[in-house]
């Protein structure tokens, strides 16, 4: 920002306070207060804008899903062009776990929320060092013993810890209070 924008800017800005409370993951109950600069209560409903706000969190978790457990946080590339390759083959990467994740979901009937990403890639990693295995000539049928058996990817689910399914995840629950509190 330059100086001549910054010097534009008011001096105060009014800001809308949304209280609420939500569990983290040690199953605390916290307090947590948004600001927004969305002020009118009729346009932009409290609840609304927290959803926005626990939709904005999972694409935070998303993130740090493809920057620290895919090991993005820095691109070791000379050009754009590598860059473009790396980013690609990642999301590829990352794709390919979430589909093993939806895959897991629907053949075991749980939510897709509760299957862990970093389990869902640990279990891709496992099961391929498997295929290294098997000796074939180039162009052959490809048969597997029938003593080798893949882990069943149901190992991804997180167990929930007294049927509370966000107690597993970072991500907050947000607990919603009576539409009767004031929570300008």
């Amino acid at each position: 920002m330059s100086d001549g924008e910054w010097d534009a800017l008011e001096e105060r800005i009014q800001m809308r306070l949304i209280a609420c409370f939500y569990e983290d993951r040690n199953s605390e109950k916290k307090r947590m207060v948004l600001a927004t600069t969305l002020l009118d209560t009729q346009k932009y409903d409290w609840i609304e804008i927290l959803n926005l706000y626990a939709t904005r969190w999972e694409i935070e978790l998303r993130l740090r899903d493809l920057k620290t457990t895919m090991k993005m946080e820095a691109l070791n590339v000379k050009t754009p062009e590598m860059a473009k390759k790396s980013l690609a083959m990642t999301l590829l990467g990352y794709n390919l776990v979430k589909a093993v994740s939806q895959e897991t979901s629907q053949s075991e009937g749980v939510e897709l929320k509760l299957i862990s990403f970093k389990g869902g890639l640990d279990w891709i990693s496992s099961t391929t060092s498997l295929f290294h295995e098997i000796k074939r000539p180039r162009f052959s049928k490809i048969s597997m013993p029938a003593s080798w058996k893949l882990p069943r990817p149901s190992s991804l689910i997180i167990v929930p810890i007294d049927g509370n399914h966000e107690q597993s995840r970072s991500a907050p629950n947000l607990f919603q209070d009576s539409p009767n509190h004031d929570h300008r």
